[in-house]
């Protein structure tokens, strides 16, 4: 409510100014009725000597600094008044922008919550990928070591705080209702510490308990938690059976939390012990978060050091595998950033062209204007304070056009995203209108209305001066 503050102790100023003007005003009337002269002739020569009350204020306003104020207000009422006078014009221009402005604001929603919003972890700039596969990998992982490499790098490691794998299947979950298939995700101990998320109810997962008899334990997704056991708040230490097999709740995670590993819509974790099997390999999404101090480089670089010692089965060379540290990031957005940045692109030439139809209009309006504006001009309106009232009028519409936008964007984000293919949109639940959103809304709003203003603006006629 700071500008609420300072427009009522502006206010409060001003009848002060004028409360002293007058003061010293009528000091002036009584002194020359003490003279002799009567109180018409008194108050007369008073104002004569005195001056218009107005260009006082004026004066006094530009001794403290504050007459822009008054100036922009004035231009805002004007404005507004004659868009009133002028409906047509205003709904046209309104509803042109409206349309660019919107489409834009939809798509830079989608950007913002994709792209550009940070992941919804502590310090998500520290979280990495780790991996080493082919070059040519036929296996279509994305990233990640294989188990045997995953051990052997935990042991060596000096740059992470810690390496965490996951994997993920679905699992049949019985004794909560009718049997029902449920996505799962199996992580070892140390997963959520390296995220940093706190369980909403309950604990982690103990380090022990990635082992064999002691790993029948599990988290609930909230999702979960609510559908199937009605959000009971008594829920840590029941048993549920997966696939057939008792393991008790230990801890319900926090509404929103999603595995950033590729399995996203797990809906419950169970422990992960990680061990050499000599009859098969797998290889798993691998996150480490970076020491304090420690910079991407210095890992990428002792991750190199690690892959070159490792044994290469035969055949192989060192030059067909990739050694990679990858922001987690990059990972959950995946190949999908090109696209939206493609598309964005597209729909900021539809604002171009809802630009170029909004100045034409202008330049129409400012020619069936130009006696008016000759008039204002003749009677002493300095060339550049037309021009301020014009860029006011079209920044007034633009803004207008752009509150407009807001309200059809709040309809074309959920279209956008229903049109879009199921599961292709990464971060789905991320992408809401927010602070960011509205500030980018009047952010392009009056960038439209000052530079496709300005131009019917510098073409109005007028001398000169303020």
């Amino acid at each position: 409510m700071t500008w609420w503050r300072r427009f009522l102790k502006r206010d409060r100023m001003e009848r002060q100014l004028e409360a002293e003007l007058r003061f010293h005003l009528e000091r002036q009337v009584a002194d020359k009725i003490r003279d002799g002269m009567t109180e018409t002739e008194a108050r007369r020569s008073a104002r004569m000597e005195f001056g218009g009350l107005d260009q006082v204020k004026e004066e006094c306003r530009d001794a403290r600094g504050t007459r822009w104020i008054e100036t922009l207000m004035q231009d805002m009422r004007f404005a507004l008044r004659t868009l009133l006078r002028s409906p047509a014009f205003t709904t046209v221009a309104v509803l042109t922008l409206a349309l660019g402005i919107g489409a834009n604001t939809a798509v830079f929603t989608v950007v913002h919550g994709v792209l550009l919003r940070p992941l919804p972890f502590p310090e998500p700039e520290k979280l990495f990928l780790i991996s080493d596969l082919p070059r040519n990998n036929p296996y279509l992982t994305a990233a990640g070591l294989s188990d045997r490499d995953y051990l052997e790098f935990r042991r060596q490691d000096q740059v992470f705080e810690d390496i965490a794998t996951s994997g993920s299947s679905p699992v049949t979950l019985t004794g909560a209702g009718d049997p029902v298939r449920v996505p799962a995700a199996t992580v070892t101990p140390g997963f959520f510490p390296i995220l940093r998320v706190t369980p909403a109810i309950g604990r982690w997962f103990l380090p022990e308990e990635d082992q064999p008899g002691r790993d029948r334990v599990v988290v609930l997704s909230n999702k979960l938690w609510q559908s199937r056991f009605a959000a009971d708040s008594h829920i840590l230490g029941k048993s549920i059976a997966l696939d057939g097999i008792a393991h008790t709740i230990v801890g319900v995670m926090p509404p929103g939390f999603g595995s950033p590993l590729g399995d996203g819509n797990s809906e419950m974790w169970t422990p992960l012990a990680v061990q050499i099997d000599p009859h098969n390999s797998f290889t798993r999404p691998v996150v480490g978060r970076l020491k304090p101090g420690i910079p991407q480089k210095l890992a990428q670089a002792e991750l190199e050091t690690f892959a070159h010692r490792l044994q290469l089965g035969p055949g192989e060379k060192r030059s067909d595998f990739v050694a990679r540290i990858i922001p987690l990031k990059d990972s959950v957005v995946g190949n999908i950033q090109s696209s939206l940045l493609i598309f964005a692109g597209a729909v900021a030439f539809v604002l171009l062209i809802a630009c170029a139809n909004f100045a034409n209009l202008l330049l129409i309006r400012a020619a069936s204007r130009r006696q008016e504006i000759s008039v204002r001009a003749a009677l002493g309106a300095g060339r550049w304070r037309l021009i301020r009232q014009l860029l006011t009028e079209s920044t007034l519409v633009s803004l207008a056009g752009g509150a407009t936008g807001t309200l059809l964007a709040t309809i074309g984000v959920p279209a956008l995203l229903a049109l879009a293919p199921a599961g292709k949109i990464p971060r789905i639940e991320e992408i809401r209108m927010d602070a960011w959103v509205l500030a980018f809304t009047v952010a392009i709003s009056v960038m439209t209305g000052i530079v496709f203003g300005l131009m019917p603006a510098l073409g109005a006629p007028g001398e000169t001066g303020a």
